[in-house]
Formats: C-alpha cells, structure tokens, sequence
C-alpha cells in the first residue's frame, strides 16, 4: 500500500483536468454501478440519488486530498463509513466495489498523464477499505 506519506500534491495541470471530469466520472461510476445492483446498497428509488450523493462528496475529497498530498480526509471518512453506514444498509464491500469501479472510470476517462497522478490516491483509497474490512474480519 502507498504510505500516507509518500502521497503528493498533484500538479495543478492534472488537479484541473480532474475537476473538469469530475462530474462526468461520477455519473459514468453511477451508471455502471447501477448495472451491478448486487454490488450497491439497495434504497430502492432513492439509490441512484445516493450514490450521486456519496460519490459527489467523495470525490470533492478527493480533490482536496489531491491538492494538499494529504489523505487523512479519507481516513476519516473510512473510519466514520465503518461505524456509521451500516446502520443505514450500507456496508463496507459496497465502498469497496464503489471505489473500484471509481479507478476503472478515471483510467477510462483521464488522460494517461493525470491517472498516473490522481491513481496512488484512488489505490490508497481501495487499499485502506480493503484493510478495515479485513481488520473487522479478525
């Protein structure tokens, strides 16, 4: 796993490119989402909207994160995500597939120059859910 500290800002090209897409990478990670309902939290009508939600705000983080090389927005948000969200039928394995499918978009739609940038970030995100849900295993 990329170490918190080896994380840092990306250029401000790559950090403009990313806020460009931003809003077509959470639609494109909504939709393919929406074709894997096994994979999402189910609230009934309201499960596109949420996830838009969700997504919207994790990637306004993102970008954050980004901009400083600072990831501890999202150690606590994964911290809170793990106490809080189960409560309201959403588990860790559905961030987890939502953030995959998160990478999968940005490889998709970013140019090669700005993924090889904004990824460590997007891996270090995968990387840590994946180690809080084996830690909940033990």
């Amino acid at each position: 796993m990329t170490k918190r500290s080896e994380l840092k800002p990306i250029s401000p090209q790559a950090l403009a490119a990313f806020k460009k897409h931003r809003l077509n990478i959470i639609q494109m990670v909504v939709t393919r989402s929406m074709k894997n309902m096994d994979e999402v939290p189910q609230h009934g009508d309201k499960t596109e909207e949420l996830l838009t939600t969700g997504l919207d705000f994790t990637t306004q983080a993102l970008e954050v994160s980004m901009q400083l090389g600072n990831i501890d927005i999202f150690e606590i948000q994964l911290q809170w995500a793990l106490d809080r969200l189960p409560h309201v039928g959403v588990q860790p394995q559905h961030l987890l597939s939502l953030f995959k499918i998160l990478a999968e978009v940005i490889q998709s739609i970013l140019p090669a120059q700005v993924t090889r940038e904004v990824y460590p970030f997007v891996t270090w995100l995968i990387n840590r859910e994946n180690e809080l849900i084996q830690e909940r295993v033990k």
